[in-house]
């Protein structure tokens, strides 16, 4: 029996390149970000949990807070799992023909991916093959290692099983907060909102400003729901000095190939500048979405 269910979320492949201190604070600082998040949509985290790269959030609205770290820097992917115990091989046989049984659906080929951390006596392959042995003689699957049209993913942290079938993918890049501010001229809608993107992308809080202020504006309230932990401010180009004071603002982020001299003495970025025109259609689906 399932001993309860959680969202098993992977955290982006860049934090793990971090030195150990570095990584902490980046992973509180996602972990803040997550509970903000929750927070600001109602949704109460119960507690999070850490193992190596993942992170185990338990919620009593676990389907609503998948929505929510759909907007969330620094997350690779995120699945719900259920979570048992177990003592040994035997245990997760049951564990994996019990899941398949409840979430399989008119598939005809699987695999089994396996993953550990800690100590244990078994290894990942073992697990593979064992528990692919046991859904194949249950259900009559055939296997296929290759393109599957069902997998069924085990994780095992010490005492622990974690099983899902699928995953979905994250924004990756860095949590939000873990570099400094930026503001970005608004210019052109999608243009600017993009150049923002990948900005808070970097872990960057982004504030907006522009010649209209009416663009700014829709331009912050736009990217309001992938700022987890801070509120998207706007002004006009007139306001600017006072805004770089109070924002502490390091540098000024443009679409295009142009400098206001308002960017004069910080550090002027360009990160659209050779950007492939697939990944620009891509990221704006996303956040259009």
């Amino acid at each position: 029996m399932a001993l309860s269910e959680c969202l098993l979320v992977k955290t982006g492949p860049e934090i793990a390149l971090k030195s150990s201190y570095v990584r902490r604070d980046f992973i509180r600082r996602l972990e803040n970000n997550l509970h903000d998040s929750a927070r600001n949509n109602s949704i109460k985290i119960a507690k999070i949990e850490r193992s190596g790269g993942r992170l185990f959030l338990y919620s009593e609205e676990l389907d609503n807070l998948q929505k929510i770290i759909a907007n969330v820097f620094g997350v690779q992917s995120y699945a719900k799992v259920v979570v048992n115990d177990f003592t040994n091989l035997e245990d997760i046989c049951a564990q994996g023909v019990e899941f398949v049984k409840s979430d399989l659906k008119k598939q005809k080929t699987f695999a089994i991916r396996a993953a550990r951390s800690g100590t244990h006596k078994i290894t990942s392959k073992e697990i593979e093959i064992a528990v692919g042995d046991a859904v194949r003689t249950k259900f009559g699957l055939k296997v296929n290692l290759s393109k599957p049209e069902y997998v069924l993913n085990i994780e095992l942290r010490e005492k622990k099983s974690y099983l899902y079938s699928s995953k979905k993918p994250g924004l990756v890049g860095l949590p939000l907060g873990t570099a400094g501010a930026v503001a970005i001229f608004c210019s052109e809608k999608n243009e600017s909102l993009l150049a923002a993107f990948l900005m808070m992308r970097r872990g960057c809080r982004s504030v907006m400003f522009s010649k209209n202020a009416k663009l700014a504006r829709e331009c912050a309230e736009k990217l309001q729901r992938f700022n987890s932990s801070f509120s998207v401010e706007y002004f006009s180009i007139d306001e600017f000095g006072k805004a770089k004071t109070k924002n502490k603002i390091g540098g000024v982020v443009f679409s295009k190939n142009e400098k206001p001299q308002v960017a004069k003495e910080l550090a002027v970025l360009y990160p659209l500048q050779f950007y492939p025109a697939e990944l620009k259609k891509q990221k704006l689906e996303i956040i259009n979405s």
